[in-house]
């Protein structure tokens, strides 16, 4: 008698339905898109601290950073050396030696670890330039891994025919026993 029609009740279903997986996909979407404008702001908040709460959360999980003039023992001494004996270019600041003295420590776990597994490590520096990572790598490492330092730049003037040859250590430098320094 109260009883509504078969089809109604189905349409009223399929709305039913689509409404909460609408809901459920963007359930946010009602308070965002509202016309009070306090209702827009508190919601703005929330998604701010929330969002905050998230990076704090993830942060917490990270290791903490390692003083780049603890990575390795002897790395800042060893750069000091090669930036000496160099010409005066922009690798020489105190930015650019941090980043170098923590690469420096990636690269020698990567040999030390290669070394382990009874593999022979070969140090090949793409994108060289100027190649003072290349050279404190191979110092670092007591010129006992081959190091190549690999550079497409092609020379503008007829003085630099030899490439960018800044921190190349010199041929009568290195000795019978280590292994080789490639440009």
């Amino acid at each position: 008698a109260l009883y509504l029609p078969t089809t109604v009740c189905i349409g009223l279903g399929t709305v039913l339905v689509k409404t909460l997986a609408w809901i459920r996909r963007d359930r946010w979407a009602v308070v965002r898109t509202h016309s009070w404008s306090n209702v827009r702001l508190v919601y703005k908040y929330v998604a701010i601290y929330h969002f905050a709460w998230k990076l704090d959360k993830a942060y917490a999980k990270l290791k903490p950073p390692v003083d780049a003039m603890e990575s390795l023992p002897g790395s800042s001494d060893v750069l000091d050396k090669i930036i000496k004996s160099g010409p005066d270019t922009y690798q020489k600041k105190a930015t650019n030696r941090l980043q170098i003295e923590s690469l420096l420590d990636c690269v020698c776990d990567l040999v030390d670890s290669t070394r382990r597994k009874g593999n022979t490590p070969m140090v090949l520096d793409i994108g060289a330039g100027k190649a003072l990572f290349t050279r404190a790598v191979y110092e670092a490492l007591d010129r006992s891994v081959s190091v190549i330092a690999l550079d497409s730049r092609r020379p503008k003037k007829e003085s630099h025919k030899t490439g960018d040859m800044f921190y190349d250590p010199l041929t009568a430098d290195i000795n019978v026993g280590d292994k080789p320094y490639t440009r």
